[in-house]
């Protein structure tokens, strides 16, 4: 049942309708929405991988992106990944926030400009 399920939401990738993953092959989106900014606006930037997802989405550590975004400006990374990890292991057998496993493998870059 979980295999299946699993499939079926891999199958979704990079098809209208699913989800989008960006990389170098043929499959890769075209359908990201760009956006230009002035240089001297940027103070900074976060990218993480979906993994880290889980601490707004799942398991509802933080209320929104916006949210973990200031989690992320304010805290050091250990302590943000320590306190993912351990509402993961609570929740062990994924009952209270539902997943298709227990954690995901996660990373986050929080790049800073000076003014």
């Amino acid at each position: 049942y979980i295999e299946h399920d699993i499939r079926d939401a891999r199958n979704q990738m990079n098809q209208i309708g699913g989800y989008d993953v960006p990389g170098l092959d043929e499959t890769s989106p075209d359908r990201a929405k760009t956006k230009t900014y002035n240089k001297k606006d940027i103070r900074r930037i976060l990218a993480f991988s979906d993994g880290f997802s889980g601490y707004y989405n799942e398991m509802k550590l933080a209320s929104s992106l916006d949210a973990f975004y200031e989690i992320v400006v304010s805290h050091d990374i250990h302590t943000i990944y320590s306190t993912l990890r351990a509402a993961e292991k609570q929740d062990d057998q994924c009952n209270d926030c539902p997943r298709f496993k227990v954690g995901d493998d996660v990373s986050l870059v929080l790049a800073a400009f000076d003014e």
